[in-house]
């Protein structure tokens, strides 16, 4: 039996696609302790792993933004606390490898800092220049990944993350090393598959596409199951970080009140614009749902793109229409409608446009075979079993002590 350290960060989606991975590594003996947040706790031991509390976490903002470096001050921040806080405690632990999740890039340098391999967890497609350069056709140039999105304005802030990751490398003694340097590590899970990832035959065996690991996920979010009529179910989510749009959920009042559907709206945190709307008769309006659950009762899901939501709606044979806020929104909804498994609204939407996109995909029935088949790869790819086999086998190559014990 092998100890890991897994190391989390803020995002749902980040969270829960993982779970699934760490219960599968420790049925099969591992020791994990997983670093996150109390909202995840009680799920994290479900697991068998166990939970710990970041001491200190920079403070997430109300409204998040959609641009990926804005995110970087709050990554370089946490670093930085997490390395002040946590790196005593990690020490004694005396781990055999450290697992983070790609934007959790303190754990690469508490991996460099006690000196064991680690590996990393992708619940987002990856980014090279081809990826970036094929990008460039698919979305507005402020969310595009890496350099291609930043503004001159960002200068300033850019600065700020140097000094500040000058400052922590030097504190305890590190080679400094970029931000996006730190995300990829010796071995990487990626959830999803090749076929689906841009340009995938650019990375290497360091990179495995194991499809979506929640496909077996337990759902404990309560819900009232009674209350769905019978009618063809629209489910409508924006996702946990990026759901301040309150503009988008009166269009969707207007396209829909009136159709002989039911529609499930899922807002995510508490949304006081929200709140001041009054939902039509035909609308159940949730902070948070069992998302598989529901979407296997669901004739259309409207999304964000998120990889992990919209890879549970290909599993489920459910057409997507997509909405999407950042870049690996837009690079899924590029691939899903591409392969003929979705559409894509115009940004922003207006009701028109949102109630005859959602009539397209229930009307053709093309949309849920090309789902299916889509879902299928993702199922055949493995999930969290296969990631396990894989990320025990690599850790077996690199630390023999522990297949001869």
């Amino acid at each position: 039996m092998a100890k890991a350290i897994f190391f989390g960060s803020p995002p749902v989606g980040h969270t829960y696609s993982t779970l699934p991975i760490i219960a599968e590594l420790v049925r099969r003996g591992e020791s994990i302790i997983y670093y996150s947040f109390e909202r995840f706790a009680d799920p994290i031991r479900a697991t068998g792993a166990e939970y710990r509390a970041y001491k200190e976490f920079p403070e997430m903002p109300a409204s998040t933004s959609v641009r990926m470096p804005e995110m970087l001050p709050i990554l370089s921040g946490a670093t930085e606390a997490i390395l002040d806080n946590e790196l005593p405690d990690a020490v004694a632990e005396n781990p055999d490898y450290i697992i983070h999740d790609c934007l959790a890039i303190w754990g690469a340098e508490v991996a460099r800092l006690i000196g064991v391999p680690r590996m990393a967890t992708f619940p987002t497609f990856l980014a090279n220049r081809s990826v970036e350069k094929f990008a460039r056709g698919v979305m507005p140039r402020e969310l595009l990944p890496g350099r291609s999105g930043l503004r001159i304005t960002d200068v300033p802030m850019l600065w700020t993350v140097f000094q500040q990751r000058r400052r922590t490398t030097r504190k305890h003694g590190l080679e400094y090393k970029k931000v996006l340097e730190l995300m990829h590590a010796d071995f990487n899970v990626v959830f999803t598959t090749r076929r689906l990832q841009p340009f995938a035959e650019e990375f290497d065996e360091r990179f495995c596409f194991i499809g979506s690991p929640t496909v077996e996920r337990e759902e404990q979010t309560p819900f009232p199951f009674e209350l769905l009529t019978g009618a063809p179910l629209i489910y409508v989510s924006l996702g946990t970080l990026f759901n301040d749009r309150p503009e988008f959920f009166q269009a969707c009042f207007e396209a829909f009140g009136d159709m002989d559907v039911q529609v499930l709206l899922c807002r995510g945190k508490q949304n006081a614009a929200l709140d001041a709307l009054e939902a039509p008769a035909n609308f159940l309006v949730r902070d948070y749902v069992p998302q598989v659950s529901l979407l296997k009762r669901s004739a259309a899901f409207v999304t964000h793109g998120g990889i992990s939501g919209a890879s549970e709606g290909l599993i489920c044979g459910v057409p997507q229409v997509f909405l999407p806020q950042i870049w690996d929104g837009y690079l899924m909804a590029h691939q899903i409608t591409a392969a003929g498994g979705g559409v894509m609204l115009p940004q922003p939407p207006t009701a028109r446009d949102l109630r005859e996109a959602v009539e397209k995909v229930l009307r053709d029935p093309s949309f849920r075979e090309k789902s299916l088949e889509l879902g299928r790869g993702l199922v055949e790819a493995g999930g969290a079993r296969r990631a396990a086999e894989e990320m025990l086998r690599w850790t077996r190559q690199r630390l023999p002590a522990l297949t001869s014990a």
